[in-house]
């Protein structure tokens, strides 16, 4: 579901993103937008919203493939609660929870199928305390091939004020099937999981928790 439009005079602005190594990595913004999250009755989240995609790999694996797809997305939100209550363990777990499901209908609004939460172990130690990550498995299909994708969404208070910043992303891990042996060949070569991983959360927690915020790399 994506979030309702706002009056854009009102609307927050989308967190600050590492824009060093988006370019260096080859992402490209594919998306700006506000809306307003939920709205839970005693509390309304509005969002605004920046959305990357790997553009070097779609354009590698279009030209080795003929397969033309998003193959990796990075997301940043500032999300933002009117009124703005203090922040607490209850209200970061009510928000977190919120953009989890967001984030879920974001990767079937990709077109991804079998969307299910998985193991979130793989993150133990990646992120700080405050930051609150969740992990999902999914399947895309197209062309007569199909993938694994594996999903990560991190959720972390900015501070005080009821505001909080929003970061993920999902990236293929695994070819299931593909047309011929070649193409399924050529997906697996260019599919490097563990690597796709380090660097979506080296992106998120450049996003949700930035030195200059945090008092890190001082």
């Amino acid at each position: 579901m994506r979030p309702a439009a706002v009056d854009r005079s009102m609307a927050p602005s989308p967190p600050p993103v590492p824009t060093d190594a988006l370019d260096s990595g080859g992402w490209r913004e594919i998306e700006r937008a506000d809306g307003v999250a939920f709205d839970a009755g005693f509390v309304r989240v509005e969002t605004a919203t920046l959305v990357f995609e790997d553009g070097s790999l779609r354009e590698r694996l279009l030209s080795a493939t003929g397969l033309d797809y998003p193959w990796r997305f990075f997301v940043a939100s500032r999300l933002e609660l009117r009124p703005a209550p203090p922040v607490s363990r209850a209200l970061t777990a009510l928000v977190a929870d919120r953009a989890r499901a967001g984030f879920a209908d974001r990767l079937a609004d990709r077109g991804l199928s079998a969307v299910r939460r998985a193991d979130d172990r793989s993150a133990d130690g990646a992120f700080d305390g405050a930051t609150r990550a969740s992990s999902y498995d999914a399947v895309c299909r197209l062309g007569g091939a199909s993938a694994r994708v594996r999903g990560w969404v991190a959720v972390r208070p900015d501070g005080s004020d009821g505001s909080y910043t929003l970061a993920g992303g999902a990236f293929p891990t695994a070819v299931r099937d593909a047309a011929d042996p070649e193409t399924a060949d050529r997906l697996a070569a260019a599919f490097d999981a563990d690597a796709f991983e380090a660097e979506l959360f080296d992106l998120i927690r450049a996003t949700v928790a930035p030195a200059e915020r945090t008092g890190e790399g001082e």
